[in-house]
């Protein structure tokens, strides 16, 4: 029986880190043999018609996806908070998935839609192994003034980041380790984060966008295979904090606001500067406002309050959400440029997917069409015909690429 004309293995292999799966556990899923979707994987052999589909039902994709190619890979590093065996399978999910908004849906959009110029400083100088403390608190500083926002509390950092041409997506990491991770990408040479929506605080989400944002703006052009190794990364992630902190809360008009060391001083400077506790403590712990013993007592204190599990008055920052993307699907439906099914149609992912990259509510693309629902039960040889029909008018729009 035929194979499939025009699939890409590539694409099983994405699919598949996308939902969190194991090799192993796909074929469990399919019937079928670890070696066979191995073969599949790397495009030695390509699965017969009843086996694709039951790869796009499991996978939830679009056939369309496993034919669509290749054109380009992101030869720069993703930053992320860990690098544990443990948090392997969740850097594979976010990488995929970053990949997909990268080369899917901002291509996309981008076909009807201005979005903002990148406005990053061209001329940043930063050393990664020689520069301090001092260097990074300096670099974070002329960021705000290049930026306009003069020293004091910052309303919205996700707002001021995609006014300034970052890309920013919220989603469900599901992971303890990993709070937020962000690239420069180099196929459109942009900056991309991805936030977590999980943790469930907004001064712990909006220093997490800061601390991406360190990232983007220190280490841009630090080679990709250096961020594997465990004491450069440790590096990075601490220049990345001090970055976060002093693009935050610049010590000089923190110092004027500053009273007393008291958690519950600290609890009012929190909502005027939209920031934790915890950051706060290290903040004047760093700028040797208090003694490393009377911080100390700072955060015994804070632990028998409980604030280690969750802070209070977290509900009267408000939730950052990132409308770049969200307001240009809205403009070209609004204007009739596309439809929610064109969207559906035009775009290789599930209806699930587009909503979560583009940051829509679940269920906002509505199909129009019912969708075709798999069952495990042997399928009947016209179906196998009306498969082969499919991938001969979509290879007849989208031909195969060498």
């Amino acid at each position: 029986m035929k194979g499939t004309p025009g699939f890409i293995g590539e694409r099983l292999r994405q699919a598949r880190e996308a939902r969190g799966l194991t090799a192993i556990s796909l074929s469990e899923l399919l019937g079928i043999s670890r070696q066979a979707v191995s073969l599949y994987e790397m495009g030695e052999v390509t699965p017969q018609p009843d086996i694709l589909y039951k790869i796009a039902d499991k996978l939830n994709l679009p056939i369309s996806y496993f034919i669509t190619p290749i054109d380009s890979i992101n030869d720069k590093p993703i930053f992320f908070r860990s690098l544990s065996a443990a948090t392997k399978t969740d850097r594979n999910r976010g990488n995929v998935r970053l990949e997909w908004l990268a080369s899917f849906i901002m291509p996309y959009l981008r076909k009807v839609v201005a979005f903002p110029d990148v406005n990053i400083p061209p001329d940043i100088r930063f050393n990664i192994m020689s520069s301090d403390h001092n260097d990074i608190e300096q670099i974070a500083l002329n960021l705000r003034k290049y930026w306009g926002l003069g020293e004091g509390p910052i309303s919205n950092v996700v707002l001021l980041l995609e006014n300034n041409g970052i890309i920013i997506m919220r989603t469900n990491l599901d992971s303890v380790a990993l709070d937020a991770f962000s690239t420069w990408n180099s196929v459109d040479n942009t900056p991309y984060i991805v936030l977590g929506t999980d943790k469930g605080s907004t001064t712990r989400s909006r220093f997490d966008a800061a601390h991406e944002l360190g990232h983007l703006i220190l280490h841009r052009s630090i080679d990709r295979t250096k961020v594997n190794n465990p004491q450069l990364f440790k590096l990075i992630e601490q220049q990345a904090n001090n970055f976060a902190s002093a693009f935050l809360v610049p010590s000089n008009s923190f110092a004027d606001d500053y009273t007393t060391p008291t958690l519950d001083a600290l609890l009012l400077l929190k909502e005027r500067w939209r920031v934790s506790v915890a950051m706060l403590i290290k903040l004047i712990t760093d700028l040797e406002f208090i003694s490393d013993e009377h911080a100390r007592r700072l955060w015994i204190n804070y632990n028998r309050r409980g604030w280690k599990r969750g802070e209070p008055r977290e509900e009267k920052i408000p939730i950052e959400k990132p409308v770049l993307l969200e307001r240009a699907c809205n403009l070209i439906i609004k204007e009739r440029i596309k439809t929610s099914q064109d969207i559906l149609t035009d775009i290789p992912l599930s209806q699930s997917d587009i909503e979560e990259l583009m940051n829509l509510e679940l269920g906002y693309l509505k199909p129009s069409i019912p969708l075709i629902t798999l069952v495990d039960s042997p399928t009947p040889q016209s179906e196998y015909d009306d498969t082969f029909n499919e991938l001969e008018q979509i290879l007849k729009n989208n031909p195969p690429q060498n």
